[in-house]
């Protein structure tokens, strides 16, 4: 066989649609609206890639997916800063796997195999598991997320063991290799200018998205050796670790995705 039909419907549901253009985003321009959206989803994704970096600079083991682990890591870095900032960046990070499923849904309503055998999982299946971080980290905050969801309540309450499985699997791996002073090493961050997407460039720059993940997610741990993360023009909506010089490369095309995806999905409503 090779199609399945997809699980999500052309367009997103009613209630997730609801829950993203909520009366409190609706207080804001639809301009900022826009941006905060493409930027929280700019920053799970270079949390996910310094999870790359830290597995391949550091050699930790993975058991099973290392796109799944990146997430994982991704979704508790942010869960651990407390703070209604990091909490709203990672609901926009499930929303946006939710609604980048239901887009590509709209345009092609049955899976390819090479959905199946790609490295990473089902943007629905990620959505999900952002969830399901977010509530088994604090049911009582995220309680109401997963319920907009449609995550069901036996789910809800499995998820604490989800949750604390990962953090003490990451916790374990990354504890030797901490540092209260900090990396030893440079960590230097960069955009590089782009005429294609200037506005998308300034407002990543503007908002610190670099500096901001690189004190987050990498000040923390003694390195082997120089790390580079930049934001640039690659000619495709991506970002990536790069093993040969230990550098982490974020597209401005893939905030430019995230952000005509929320446009999108505002048109939709």
């Amino acid at each position: 066989m090779a199609k399945r039909r997809r699980l999500a419907a052309g367009v997103a549901s009613a209630a997730i649609l609801a829950a993203i253009i909520s009366p409190a985003s609706a207080q804001m321009t639809d301009d900022a609206f826009y941006d905060e959206f493409a930027f929280n989803n700019s920053l799970f994704v270079v949390y996910h890639e310094i999870g790359h970096l830290l597995i391949g600079e550091l050699g930790l083991p993975v058991l099973g997916r290392e796109e799944d682990a990146a997430d994982s890591l991704a979704a508790l870095l942010l869960l651990l800063e407390e703070t209604d900032e990091a909490d709203q960046a990672l609901i926009d990070a499930a929303d946006g796997w939710y609604l980048s499923d239901a887009y590509a849904a709209e345009e092609s309503p049955e899976y390819d195999l090479d959905s199946f055998y790609g490295e990473h999982s089902l943007d629905l299946q990620r959505s999900f598991a952002a969830v399901c971080m977010m509530v088994g980290a604090n049911m009582e905050v995220f309680t109401e997320v997963a319920t907009e969801f449609g995550m069901d309540e036996n789910r809800q309450s499995s998820c604490a063991f989800t949750f604390q499985q990962a953090a003490s699997s990451w916790f374990t791996l990354l504890e030797p290799h901490m540092s209260d002073t900090g990396p030893s090493v440079q960590i230097t961050v960069g955009y590089h200018p782009s005429e294609n997407f200037s506005e998308i460039a300034a407002m990543l720059e503007e908002g610190e998205l670099l500096e901001y993940a690189a004190t987050q997610a990498l000040m923390g741990f003694e390195l082997p050796r120089d790390v580079v993360i930049i934001a640039t023009e690659c000619g495709v909506a991506n970002a990536f670790y790069d093993p040969e010089d230990g550098s982490v490369v974020f597209c401005y095309e893939l905030a430019q995705y995230f952000r005509d995806l929320i446009v999108w999905a505002s048109e939709e409503q």
